[in-house]
């Protein structure tokens, strides 16, 4: 759907039942508000923004989207690009995740 939704594709959603487990507005800049969530798998926060907007009555969509965990991942254990170029082959090797280890995480 964010594909289709890029090159202004309109889909209609069918409703599914989804689980906010947190909500928090992080700024407020009216018009723009930013927030984070924390959600179940298959939550499309684009629909979440616009279904906000719909309930407000002034209407919304996202500007900008950032992931920044998924399961036992999250970004703040992340390395930059600019660190792993600079990393020796020992030291890239130190940081790999198996993928068998990275599937038994989930």
């Amino acid at each position: 759907m964010y594909k289709l939704a890029r090159r202004g594709v309109e889909v209609e959603r069918k409703p599914r039942l989804v689980h906010l487990y947190r909500f928090v507005v992080t700024e407020w800049a009216p018009p723009l508000v930013s927030f984070e969530v924390d959600c179940t798998k298959g939550t499309y926060v684009r629909t979440l923004a616009h279904d906000v907007g719909r309930v407000l009555g002034c209407g919304a969509c996202l500007d900008a989207l950032r992931r920044t965990g998924s399961g036992p991942f999250d970004v703040k254990d992340a390395a930059g690009l600019e660190d792993v170029l600079l990393w020796s082959e020992e030291q890239l090797a130190a940081k790999i995740i198996p993928f068998s280890r990275a599937l038994s995480l989930c």
